[in-house]
């Protein structure tokens, strides 16, 4: 049986992202979301570039679902800058005084904003494993 890891994380991903196997037709090169869903129950393989594109997508490292394909952890990738940016919006929209901003990011540049977004991505990827393993238990069981 070939390893389906790829197709448990990307549906996580697409369950957190808001994304349908429908919006991937062009990712996999089919004509409707019944040909999407062969790949995802591993009746068809998908190829480098189709994985790569499906990362693409879900804002993955490029490998990402190669890796899990090949047994490996998965590429870690957060935009430590885009995750500044995102603090700076989020202390405009509460309106935090200068002095308030300043001491958050006076802490925050300590904490190395590279090792935030890399723990971010790895906390990210073990909710998804303990969603899928609750989603898993789940089908067993039952409602």
């Amino acid at each position: 049986m070939a390893n389906n890891n790829w197709a448990k994380e990307a549906q996580s991903l697409m369950r957190s992202k808001g994304i349908k196997q429908k919006d991937l037709i062009d990712v996999f090169e089919v004509n409707s979301q019944g040909g999407v869903s062969h790949y995802f129950a591993g009746r068809y393989t998908p190829s480098e570039e189709q994985l790569e594109r499906l990362a693409a997508v879900l804002d993955v490292g490029k490998n990402h679902f190669l890796d899990l394909i090949n047994n490996q952890e998965p590429e870690l990738h957060v935009d430590h800058e885009l995750l500044t940016e995102t603090f700076q919006t989020i202390a405009r929209q509460l309106s935090l005084s200068e002095r308030e901003i300043t001491k958050f990011f006076s802490v925050y540049e300590k904490m190395n904003p590279a090792q935030v977004a890399e723990i971010y991505e790895i906390l990210m990827v073990q909710k998804a494993e303990k969603d899928e393993k609750f989603q898993s238990t789940f089908r067993k069981y039952g409602n």
